[in-house]
C-alpha cells in the first residue's frame, strides 16, 4: 500500500459536510488537508502551498470545476498535479476526456464511501 503520509491534499467542494468529513478520513491516512469552497479560493489556496494531489468538484458556485482545471493547466508547477474529481455529474467528468487535464479518477458522489478518495489518491501516487 502507497504510504500517503505528508503528502498535500487541497479538497475543493462548495459541501462544507463533504469536505468536513474527507478532511478527517484524510487526516488519518496522514494527509495534510485543506478546503476550498469554489475556484476563487482554490487558486488563493494554490498559491499559499503547492498541494500534490486536487480533490476537485465540478459544480462550483462561480467558475466550475472545468474551469479550475483550465486554469491549472496553464502554469507548469500546477499543470502536473493529479487531480481526483468527485461528482454527482460524472457523465460531464469522464476521466480519459479529462486526462490530458491530470484528472487521474472520477468518483461518483452519489455512490462512493469516503475510503474511496483515500484509495484514489493513492492511485494517484503510484
Amino acid at each position: 500500500m502507497i504510504d500517503v503520509t505528508g503528502l498535500r491534499v487541497l479538497i475543493v467542494d462548495d459541501d462544507k459536510w463533504l469536505v468536513d468529513e474527507l478532511r478527517r478520513r484524510l487526516t488519518a491516512a496522514g494527509c495534510l488537508v485543506d478546503g476550498a469552497g469554489d475556484g476563487i479560493e482554490a487558486i488563493d489556496k494554490i498559491d499559499q502551498a503547492l498541494p500534490e494531489v486536487i480533490v476537485l468538484d465540478i459544480m462550483l458556485p462561480g467558475a466550475n470545476g472545468i474551469s479550475l482545471l483550465h486554469e491549472l493547466q496553464s502554469y507548469s508547477d500546477t499543470g502536473m498535479i493529479p487531480v481526483i474529481i468527485l461528482s454527482s455529474s460524472v457523465e460531464v467528468a469522464d476521466s480519459k476526456r479529462l486526462s490530458p487535464y491530470g484528472v487521474t479518477d472520477v468518483i461518483d458522489k452519489a455512490t462512493m464511501m469516503p475510503d474511496d478518495v483515500v484509495s484514489a489518491i493513492r492511485r494517484s501516487q503510484a
